[in-house]
């Protein structure tokens, strides 16, 4: 623990689209997609300079955290936080208190344990405000434990002051990160492991100190190197990159949408709703993700239920030698309006028929940005070519 290391915790929105000012704040509002999170930043030159802020635990559903204290143990370095959470209450009112730690300076965080065994609503009839519910918490940590307090009514009981002892490890764990060569690989040490994200990287997390091999594996992929041994000695280890040598498959079909030439559409359902060809979109605010153009569907003038199909007008055979088949796209998603059901759903047209393939893909998943989508077409080979996409 470095005598130069500083803290500092806090309570603000979420930061997503939408959730950035005061007047986004959630307020009363039970669906509202704006929600306050915990963050955290670090200095390690005495306040000198600080790190990117980091929200310890951004949940995907509508709830809130606030209250948060922070403590370290100054035998073992690890970083306690507690803070009041209503992840447990859709009604966003009754609370739980949660603990989270970190055994490596704020770098990564444990997954949120619950302290409370009774939640606790301050909203209630003859609750007292007054008393400022919440601003008193605090935590403490000393060998290998921490001793949250905090004020309590369960049962919408009187207001009381509750403890508990939470045992740490005594041992402080790291990370191995970098750059697999490819998304959804697989990077292994034996005993961890982890994947790939959409832009290759990947992070071993939970590491003791000491010697270990990182093993990346994919199927169809080769790796260079093979293996890296990486030693880790009281630090986050960064920089372990490999280089992915992916699929000796075949393209049978690829188009863009950077203009409508291949691509038909036709209104199954409904009278409303449109796919157009763009260069930019609103509502929300977006550039393609590659190319110049993009798809995008009308959903703001489309009737609940309305479904309309793009489809491309050249088909294709899968022939019965392929070992697998799959589709891939890049897909938008966004928070703007998380209550909608607009999502997407491939098909297969075999002749004159068209067939659902794997689940539709929701617009709202809780995640904002360009992410990439793998249909598996194995099923479809040696079928009749015909046109074969649809959303």
């Amino acid at each position: 623990m470095s005598p130069n290391n500083v803290y500092a915790l806090w309570t603000d929105l979420s930061g997503d689209s939408g959730c950035t000012t005061a007047t986004n704040e959630p307020g009363t509002s039970t669906t509202t997609t704006c929600k306050t999170r915990i963050w955290f930043s670090r200095s390690t030159d005495g306040g000198a300079t600080w790190s990117a802020r980091t929200k310890i635990n951004n949940q995907s559903g509508l709830n809130d955290q606030f209250n948060q204290f922070l403590a370290v143990d100054e035998t073992t370095g690890t970083i306690g936080a507690i803070y009041y959470d209503t992840v447990a209450d859709a009604g966003r009112k009754k609370v739980d208190v949660y603990y989270q730690m970190s055994t490596d300076g704020g770098a990564t965080w444990a997954a949120a344990v619950k302290v409370t065994t009774s939640m606790t609503d301050e909203t209630t009839t003859g609750a007292d405000s007054g008393n400022q519910f919440g601003d008193y918490n605090s935590l403490s940590g000393y060998g290998n434990a921490f001793f949250p307090s905090w004020t309590d009514r369960r049962s919408n009981a009187s207001e009381e002051i509750w403890t508990a002892k939470i045992t740490t490890s005594s041992t402080p764990t790291f990370s191995i990160s970098g750059s697999a060569g490819t998304t959804g690989a697989t990077l292994s040490t034996g005993s961890a492991s982890a994947t790939s994200d959409s832009s290759n990287n990947y992070t071993i997390s939970g590491l003791a100190a000491g010697s270990y091999t990182v093993t990346p594996s994919k199927s169809g992929c080769t790796f260079s190197p093979t293996t890296l041994s990486v030693t880790v000695s009281g630090a986050n280890v960064t920089g372990q990159n490999f280089t992915a040598t992916c699929g000796s498959g075949t393209t049978l079909f690829s188009n863009s949408f950077d203009s409508s030439a291949g691509w038909a559409t036709v209104q199954v359902s409904g009278t409303t709703g449109a796919w157009t060809f763009v260069t930019s979109g609103i509502n929300p605010t977006t550039t393609p993700h590659g190319g110049s153009g993009m798809a995008m569907f009308n959903s703001y003038d489309a009737s609940s239920g309305a479904q309309t199909r793009l489809y491309t007008m050249t088909g294709f055979a899968i022939p019965s030698t392929a070992t697998t088949a799959t589709l891939k796209f890049w897909m938008y998603h966004d928070t703007g309006y998380s209550a909608d059901a607009d999502r997407v759903q491939v098909q297969a047209g075999t002749g004159a028929t068209w067939t659902n393939v794997g689940t539709a893909i929701n617009r709202y998943d809780g995640s904002t940005g360009w992410k990439q989508h793998t249909i598996d077409l194995t099923a479809y080979k040696t079928r009749p070519p015909a046109p074969g996409g649809s959303a």
